[in-house]
């Protein structure tokens, strides 16, 4: 008579009558032995590689003891004391350089709890130029322009200072870049500065009310 199988780990229980039990049995302990060595492993008695949780949360947790935390960050807006500088991207225009173009390096910006806020200062000072000359300042955030500015000389011998901070919206895994373009005509050099900053927290007031 054929054996049936346990429905979780398929091991066989031979019928009244089989005979060569020794079969079914071995083999139902190579699979108990291998079950239990994942279940060790698991459950903390032997750890030899990361564990994925798939989302799942880890509840009723009395003391946790471990050497460091990668937590997701909340990230408010804020520039100055209480803010941190998360990166800064420069584009410099060199003395005799005309027309032109350059962009700063892509950053990716990781670990955000849900939606968050950076602040963004752009700077870049007055560049020597000759009438009606401009310089566009812009942010890119996933490729697609956020921010767009253009200084003009007019009927001036410069191209104004740039001095703007704006919030830009974050989720983990957006990137973000900044470009400046430059006519021909414009002569002194200079440097374009992005610079990225957030008030940074972390998430440790979900669930306290209710």
């Amino acid at each position: 008579m054929a054996s049936t199988y346990t429905p979780k780990l398929n091991l066989a229980k031979p019928a009244h009558g089989d005979v060569d039990w020794h079969i079914p049995v071995n083999g139902n302990w190579d699979n108990i032995d291998t079950e239990l060595d994942k279940a060790l492993k698991i459950s903390g008695t032997t750890i030899d590689a990361d564990k994925n949780w798939n989302g799942k949360n880890i509840t009723n947790v009395n003391v946790l003891t471990c050497n460091r935390v990668v937590q997701q960050i909340v990230y408010a807006p804020g520039v100055g004391e209480g803010a941190e500088t998360l990166f800064t991207g420069t584009v410099t225009k060199s003395f005799g350089q005309y027309a032109g173009s350059g962009s700063t390096a892509t950053k990716t910006v990781n670990r955000v709890y849900g939606t968050g806020t950076i602040s963004i200062v752009l700077s870049a000072p007055s560049f020597e130029s000759g009438y009606n000359q401009t310089i566009t300042y812009e942010v890119y955030k996933n490729g697609v322009q956020i921010y767009t500015i253009t200084k003009n000389s007019g009927s001036s011998y410069s191209v104004p200072a740039l001095s703007e901070t704006i919030q830009v919206p974050v989720t983990s895994g957006n990137t973000i870049y900044a470009k400046m373009t430059w006519s021909g005509g414009i002569s002194s050099a200079g440097t374009f500065t992005m610079t990225a900053s957030a008030v940074l927290s972390l998430p440790l007031i979900e669930g306290l009310i209710t």
